[in-house]
């Protein structure tokens, strides 16, 4: 079921997270972290200059990589 499978790669995004060095892991939960205030904010354009600027760098570098092995039809998923 979708549920179930949604945990999987819950679960899988963050045991790669804490099996990470902690740069690697740091940067992935920043790049989490500005999502949602983003997604909350209704869109990267109502950030800050410097949120926006490091959102943009995060999300190209590290969220889409996620997102693109859904076909680019995640929105949101991970905290």
């Amino acid at each position: 079921s979708v549920p179930t499978l949604y945990t999987r790669i819950y679960d899988g995004v963050h045991t790669l997270m804490e099996t990470s060095s902690p740069l690697k892991r740091n940067t992935m939960k920043k790049a989490l972290s500005l999502g949602w205030e983003a997604l909350n904010a209704g869109g990267s354009k109502n950030l800050s200059m410097g949120l926006r600027l490091a959102h943009t760098v995060l999300d190209s570098s590290i969220t889409s990589n996620i997102r693109s092995r859904f076909d680019g039809r995640l929105r949101c998923g991970f905290r």
